[in-house]
């Protein structure tokens, strides 16, 4: 979570402004961490557990444009 927070700080954003994007439970529990949204790269190792925790996921990173202009627009 420092990383985020540092971010946030230098870039002067605020936490829904920053979309974290990881395929480990580290990286999703970073996010937790410092509130930010977090959207999972879908692995079939981590598949269930993102789905237990209602985590948004992807499989596929090619969608990656139209999956982040979609969260842009929904915030």
């Amino acid at each position: 979570p420092v990383i985020l927070n540092d971010l946030l700080s230098r870039h002067g954003l605020e936490r829904e402004q920053l979309l974290f994007i990881g395929d480990g439970m580290s990286d999703y529990q970073a996010a937790m961490a410092a509130n930010v949204p977090f959207l999972a790269r879908d692995t079939p190792d981590l598949h269930d557990e993102w789905r237990t925790l209602a985590v948004p996921s992807t499989p596929d990173l090619r969608e990656l444009d139209r999956i982040v202009r979609t969260w842009s627009h929904s915030r």
